[in-house]
């Protein structure tokens, strides 16, 4: 389960990660999306933070790259054994095989 998170860049500076607005993270936390006429784009999607002044989490539109989990953007060669895939990221980083997504 992704947790928003504060992270600092090579800067110093602190960028506020952000959790999936799903069902059910909004459901575990009471939320839902805002009323406002807003909606997701390629460029923003809703995610879940936590606000910095009030400590309590808000759904707002946030980049993509903020939003927690990992991502590659490099294209592998050859086949990818999908079992021993999912072994190593629940062996190396905790993730349960049940929160992958492996796409083409």
């Amino acid at each position: 389960m992704s947790k928003p998170a504060e992270v600092k860049t090579q800067s110093g500076k602190k960028v506020v990660t952000a959790e999936r607005a799903t069902p059910e993270n909004l459901a575990k936390y009471g939320l839902s999306i805002p009323d406002n006429g807003m909606k997701e784009s390629p460029g923003m999607k809703w995610g879940i933070v936590v606000n910095p002044k009030t400590g309590k989490r808000e759904v707002r539109l946030v980049s993509p790259k903020f939003i927690n989990g990992l991502k590659s953007t490099v294209r592998g060669k050859g086949t990818v054994n999908e079992e021993a895939a999912k072994k190593w990221l629940l062996d190396k980083l905790g993730i349960d095989a049940d929160q992958i997504l492996i796409t083409d």
